[in-house]
This record gives structure tokens, sequence and C-alpha cells, in this order.
């Protein structure tokens, strides 16, 4: 990451993709700094919630079979042993298996808000925030999204930001890959660094300031 600046340029472009000025954005609306422990935090927090917690193993009273002890204690010459449900032995129990837990962690949303702050100022600060004017999207259009997304000098993944849900967007861009539409409202710290670039609509990026997301 780059040195912090305290205001950034970014690049404005129209809807169909041709420049339009830049906006400018304070690193102060964006926390003033980048807390790295704080995205650390978060995204660790993302990425256990994503954990379905479900694996499963059957301890040595859940396995099916007998309990008779497999031969006598005394006088075969072998090692005394209990039941053929042992972990010693195939088809056993497991022994200290894992069990159904949930690995979910929470942090208090000042914490979360921080952290996407920070991921967000790392991004601009990086040259990897691009605005626009609007994306008006009547009815899906796959192609007409490829083909702005390459006017505007987008390569790799790329998470846009909208003002609100919307699905024609969201369906034009179901099949690109790496590419997410998501309203600002349900950004995080994650989905942000998960992504290469950021595509924002000015009325988004204005909510986004405003500490809307």
């Amino acid at each position: 990451m780059k040195e912090l600046q305290s205001k950034y340029e970014l690049p404005l472009r129209s809807a169909d993709g041709k420049p339009a000025g830049t906006v400018e954005v304070s690193s102060s609306a964006l926390g003033g700094e980048v807390s790295l422990e704080t995205i650390r935090r978060a995204v660790h927090m993302y990425g256990v919630n994503r954990r379905v917690g479900s694996a499963c193993t059957k301890t040595r009273a859940e396995v099916a079979g007998s309990n008779r002890k497999l031969w006598r204690q005394k006088g075969t010459g072998r090692a005394r042993v209990g039941s053929g449900k042992s972990p010693h032995w195939r088809k056993g129990g497991t022994c200290f298996g894992p069990k159904p837990r949930d690995y979910s962690q929470k942090l208090n949303r000042a914490v979360r808000r921080k952290a996407l702050s920070s991921a967000v100022l790392a991004k601009v600060a990086d040259g990897e925030v691009l605005v626009v004017e609007g994306l008006d999207f009547p009815s899906p259009k796959t192609r007409r999204l490829a083909a702005l997304l390459k006017d505007l000098g987008v390569r790799g993944s790329c998470l846009v930001g909208t003002e609100k849900v919307d699905p024609n967007l969201h369906l034009s861009a179901r099949n690109l890959p790496g590419i997410r539409v998501l309203p600002v409202s349900d950004w995080n710290a994650y989905e942000v660094l998960k992504h290469r670039m950021l595509l924002l609509t000015r009325k988004a990026l204005e909510g986004l300031l405003k500490g809307e997301a």
C-alpha cells in the first residue's frame, strides 16, 4: 500500500465509459488511516463465519457393533483387548475426532465499519477505485456490461457498488467471472479485499462516505 495522502482525485467516467472529470475523496471521510490489525480481525471473522462446522465422527460408544470382549483376558498369549469398537481396530470408533460445532465469531459494529473504511481507503491509495455517473440497465445485458468494464479498463475481479439493489445489473454480471454486484450497504472488508478493483456509482460513493455502508 502506498503512503496515504489527505485527499485523492478518483477518475470519474460517464455512463458510457468516457472520462468525465474526477471526484475528490478526503482520507478523513474514510477514517484517515488504514488499520491493518482491524482489517485482519474482520477478515478472520468473516472467514470463520463461512465454516459450516458439520464435520462429525463416531466415538466407540456410537459405532454399531457388539460390546463383546474379543478374546479372554489371559491364556492366549496376545495382548488384552476389549470390544471391537475400540479406536485401535478397523471400523472402530474415532478417538478425539471432530464433532459439530459453531466456529462463528462476532465483532462490534464500530470495528466492522472501521475495517471496511480501512479496506476502501487502502484501495483508494493504490489507485484501484473507479467511479461512474451511473449504471442504468433497463434489462439484463451481460454483453453491454462486459463491454463497459473493458472500456473502463477493469481487469481481473471487480466489486461493483450500487446505491441500492439493482436486479438487472445483478443479472447482467452473474455470468461474468470475478464480477460481483453489491449495494454499498452490504459491503464488508472481506468483500472489498477479495476483489482487485472497486467500481462505484457516484451516489453509491456518496453513501459510502456518509457511513451508510
